[in-house]
C-alpha cells in the first residue's frame, strides 16, 4: 500500500505514542476524549447488592481484553463506579498491566477502573483494541503518579493524540486486528506450557543426578554413597550484615551489600546490590568469593531457603543479614555439587519443614537447623562428574529457555508492529467513498453541542414566563387537566407535580381533584 495518498501533521510527539505524520487521506488526528467520555456516576454497593461487580482481579492482563469473571456488589464496600453495556473498562492502577475490557452488561466496578463510553466517532471494538495496546500502556505508565501504587488519571489520558481512520475503516481494521490477535493467542497457547516443562526437567535432572544415574562413572556405586550432614561437609557458615546503605548499586571502588534478589536457584546476580556509605567501615571477611554458596535464611516462604552458587562476582560485595554464606570442605565435597544438592526437590522439601514464623510472609530457619540437613554423597571425583553432566544438561535447558523468551519477545514485537501498521493505514484497505474522519468528528461535535444546548434550555426557565400560580388562576375556576397545565408552563414535570400536590394538601385546600367519568381521567379546579 505504498501508493496510499497521505497528508502530514505537525504535532508534539510528547502528546502521543503513535506516529502522527504521513497519515492516509481521510484520516484525522484527535484527542482521546473525542473518542471516549469518562463516566463519573457512583453508587453505594449496599444500594444495589445484586449487581455484578468487576474489580481489577476480574480483568485479564496483557491486553487480551478478556473478562475472567465477576463478583457481587453486595460483597464489596465503599463507593464504586457505575458502568453500562458497551462501555470500556480501563485499569488505571499500574496501566502497564494492560487490563482493558469492553463489557456487554451493566454493573459496578472498582474505582481503580476508568469507565469509558465510546463516542459516535469511534468503533467500540477498535477503541478497545487501541486502549489495550502496548503503546497506550507505555504512555500511561510514563505519566502515572505514585511509587508503590502508580495510577494514571483521566485528565492525563484525555489529551492523548491519536490517528483516527474513517469509521468504516475503523471497523475493517478492528476485524483484521481480531484475526491477527487470534493467531497470536494460539501461538502463545502453544508456548504457554514450556516454562513449566523446563522447570520440571530441571527438577527431574536433579533427582536423577542424586540417585547416581547421571554419573559418568560406575553408577552401581550409589550403594557406597556416604550419609552425611551439612555440618560434615561445610568448613564455614556465616551470616551477613545489613547496615543502612545507599539506594544505588556500587560504583568504581565502592563496597556494597547484596540484596536478597541477587540470589536465585543456582544463579547469583551481583548487580543486585546497594553501595555501602563511605563513612561505614566494610567487613572484608564477609566479601563474596567465587565458589561460595549463598542461601536466603528468611523471608516469604517461597523466598526463604533459595540457594545460589557464585560462579562470578564483582569485587567488594558483602553478604547481607538475610543470607547465609557456606564454604565447602573441598576435600569432602565439591562446592557446586553441594549447591546443586541443596536445590534438589528432596532437600528443598526437608528445608521447608524447618521454616518457622508468625505468617507465610515471614519465615526462617537457624544455622543449626540448616547444618542438621542430611543427605548421601559419593566421593569427590564422582561429584565432579555429576556436576559436569548437570552443567551440560542445564545448558541445553537454558538454550530452550532462551529460545522461548525470544519467541515471546518476537510475538510482543509482532503485536506492536501489527497495530502500528494498522494505525499507519497499512493493515486494512482504504476506500475513497468512506466519510473522512474530520467530517465525522465535526458531526459528532455538532451533535454533542446541540445536546448540551438543549439540556441548558430545558433546565433554564424562559424569561418573563408565567408562574404556575398565574397559569392556574387564568383558568378562572374552570376545570383543567395536568396536560393543559404542562402545555402552558415552562416549568419541569416535577415542579408542576409538586405544585399540584402542595395546593391539594393545603388547609384549606386550594385545588380540587375531580375524576371525569366521561373522559375517564383526573381534572383539577381552583377553589375560591
Amino acid at each position: 500500500m505504498s501508493d496510499i495518498p497521505r497528508k502530514k501533521h505537525s504535532l508534539n510527539p510528547d502528546d502521543s505514542c503513535f506516529p502522527l505524520i504521513n497519515l492516509p487521506l481521510g484520516w484525522a488526528v484527535c484527542n482521546l476524549d473525542r473518542l471516549a467520555e469518562l463516566r463519573t456516576e457512583k453508587i453505594d454497593p449496599r444500594d444495589a447488592p445484586n449487581e455484578k461487580y468487576i474489580g481489577l482481579e476480574h480483568i485479564e492482563g496483557g491486553g487480551t481484553r478478556r473478562l475472567l469473571g465477576n463478583g457481587r456488589a453486595g460483597d464489596v464496600k465503599s463507593s464504586k463506579n457505575v458502568f453500562y453495556s458497551g462501555d470500556i473498562l480501563f485499569g488505571k492502577l499500574r496501566p502497564y498491566l494492560r487490563k482493558v475490557v469492553q463489557v456487554d452488561f451493566s454493573g459496578i466496578c472498582s474505582t481503580d477502573i476508568l469507565v469509558l463510553k465510546p463516542t459516535q466517532a469511534a468503533d467500540p471494538k477498535f477503541l478497545a483494541q487501541l486502549l489495550a495496546s502496548p503503546q497506550i500502556a507505555e504512555f500511561g505508565s510514563i505519566r502515572s503518579q505514585g511509587v508503590s501504587l502508580p495510577r494514571i488519571k483521566w485528565k492525563q489520558m484525555a489529551g492523548l493524540k491519536l490517528p483516527l481512520p474513517p469509521l468504516a475503516e475503523q471497523r475493517r481494521i478492528a476485524a483484521q486486528l481480531d484475526h491477527a490477535y487470534i493467531k497470536s493467542q494460539k501461538a502463545r497457547e502453544h508456548l504457554a506450557g514450556i516454562p513449566h516443562n523446563l522447570d520440571q526437567s530441571r527438577k527431574s535432572l536433579l533427582a536423577r543426578a542424586f540417585s547416581g544415574s547421571l554419573s559418568a562413572l560406575n553408577t552401581d556405586r550409589i550403594q557406597n554413597w556416604s550419609v552425611v550432614s551439612l555440618r560434615d561437609v561445610v568448613e564455614n557458615l556465616q551470616q551477613g550484615w545489613s547496615p543502612r546503605c545507599h539506594n544505588h548499586p556500587v560504583q568504581g571502588n565502592e563496597w556494597g551489600i547484596i540484596k536478597t534478589t541477587a540470589i536465585q536457584p543456582m544463579i547469583f546476580n551481583g548487580a543486585e546490590n546497594k553501595a555501602l556509605p563511605a563513612r561505614i567501615e566494610p567487613r572484608p571477611l564477609l566479601e563474596i568469593k567465587t565458589g561460595d554458596i549463598l542461601i536466603t535464611r528468611k523471608g516469604p516462604r517461597a523466598r526463604a531457603g533459595v540457594t545460589a552458587f557464585v560462579t562470578d562476582t564483582l569485587p567488594k560485595l558483602m553478604v547481607s543479614d538475610t543470607v547465609y554464606r557456606l564454604r565447602a570442605k573441598r576435600s569432602h565435597c565439591d562446592p557446586k555439587f553441594l549447591a546443586y544438592l541443596l536445590n534438589t526437590p528432596s532437600a528443598l522439601k526437608e528445608l521447608d519443614q524447618l521454616k518457622a514464623g508468625v505468617s507465610e510472609s515471614g519465615v526462617g530457619f537457624t544455622q543449626s537447623q540448616l547444618l542438621s540437613l542430611s543427605f548421601s554423597i559419593p566421593l569427590v571425583d564422582e561429584q565432579i562428574a555429576i556436576v559436569k553432566n548437570l552443567d551440560l544438561a542445564f545448558k541445553r535447558i537454558e538454550s530452550a529457555e532462551n529460545a522461548y523468551n525470544s519467541a515471546i519477545v518476537a510475538l510482543n514485537k509482532l503485536d506492536q508492529t501489527i497495530l502500528s501498521d494498522a494505525l499507519a493505514g497499512l493493515l486494512a484497505p482504504q476506500d475513497p467513498s468512506d466519510e473522512p474522519a474530520s467530517i465525522l468528528l465535526n458531526r459528532t461535535l455538532a451533535i454533542k453541542s446541540s445536546i448540551l444546548t438543549m439540556k441548558k434550555l430545558r433546565s433554564k426557565p424562559k424569561k418573563n414566563a408565567e408562574s404556575i400560580d398565574d397559569i392556574i388562576r387564568s383558568f378562572s375556576g374552570s376545570e383543567f387537566t395536568f396536560e393543559q397545565l404542562q402545555e402552558r408552563s415552562t416549568s419541569s414535570y416535577d415542579a408542576l407535580k409538586d405544585k399540584i400536590f402542595s395546593m391539594l394538601s393545603e388547609k384549606p385546600a386550594l385545588l380540587e381533584q375531580i375524576f371525569d367519568k366521561q373522559r375517564r381521567h383526573l381534572v383539577f379546579k381552583q377553589l375560591p
